[in-house]
């Protein structure tokens, strides 16, 4: 067996494996059951919906990063305790990543950016890929609707199967591709958006269906950027190579990131 194995428990099969492996791994193996984290899907959104905060805000006559905006959601999420900073006259969160939340945590995390933009005092609109329901491929016209604030956000299930090689090399060079799109300084961003579609739909030609939840994520995050406000793109492109950097287990560099 190999030195780190991760299954998702959908059945008794499952759980026969896990309670081969309990009996065959040698002393000193460190066996750890948790809940599954955010998904994919939910975590793509999530980024979205902050770009378009830090887009939209002037929080105390200024504007958020993405990253900044996140800490912000994540520490009123989790009543995040504040701590003094090691340097004079700063403060800490503690507590506040966003990795190793759970499916339901997302999902409030998620509803709580929905709420803070339902807020008069600073009203923001969600605009979001919505998908065909035949072809699978979101169509540009419902792409450009918005989403009011009050609207209940649909969050698929990801799939909790582990990435193997083979399937991680293919999914790194999708992120990459689909990444490269809202670099082109070249096209605007119809032109971007035209590009990012034909590529996605070129992928999932060639990706396996287990792998398309994956594929959508990428996509959902590439054409935020094309659609974000040049103030907010970098800040917003730094934290999605972060995030799939973390979900592919690569550096950022793999995917097209800044070493």
């Amino acid at each position: 067996m190999m030195n780190r194995q991760t299954v998702t428990i959908n059945g008794p099969e499952d759980r026969q494996r896990i309670a081969t492996w309990a009996r065959n791994v040698d002393e000193g193996t460190i066996v750890e059951f948790r809940k599954k984290t955010r998904s994919h899907e939910q975590s793509a959104k999530m980024h979205a919906m902050l770009g378009e905060v830090a887009n939209q805000v002037v929080w105390y006559g200024t504007k958020l990063k993405v990253e900044d905006w996140k800490n912000m959601f994540t520490a009123s999420l989790r009543k995040a305790q504040v701590v003094p900073g090691i340097d004079p006259g700063t403060v800490v969160p503690l507590g506040i990543h966003t990795s190793t939340m759970t499916v339901d945590e997302m999902s409030n995390m998620i509803e709580a950016i929905y709420a803070f933009g339902a807020d008069p005092e600073h009203p923001v609109t969600f605009k979001e890929p919505q998908p065909d329901t035949n072809s699978g491929s979101p169509s540009p016209e419902a792409d450009d609707a918005p989403i009011t604030s009050s609207a209940k956000p649909e969050v698929s299930p990801a799939s909790g199967s582990p990435i193997s090689p083979l399937n991680k090399a293919e999914l790194i060079e999708c992120c990459r591709k689909l990444m490269e799109i809202p670099a082109i300084k070249e096209l605007e961003p119809q032109a971007k958006r035209s590009v990012l579609e034909a590529a996605k739909d070129g992928w999932k030609e060639t990706l396996h269906p287990d792998l398309h939840d994956h594929l959508k994520s990428f996509f959902v995050s590439a054409d935020a950027q094309i659609k974000a406000d040049p103030k907010v793109y970098p800040s917003l492109r730094a934290s999605a190579f972060q995030h799939f950097a973390e979900v592919l287990d690569c550096k950022a560099a793999d995917i097209g990131g800044e070493a």
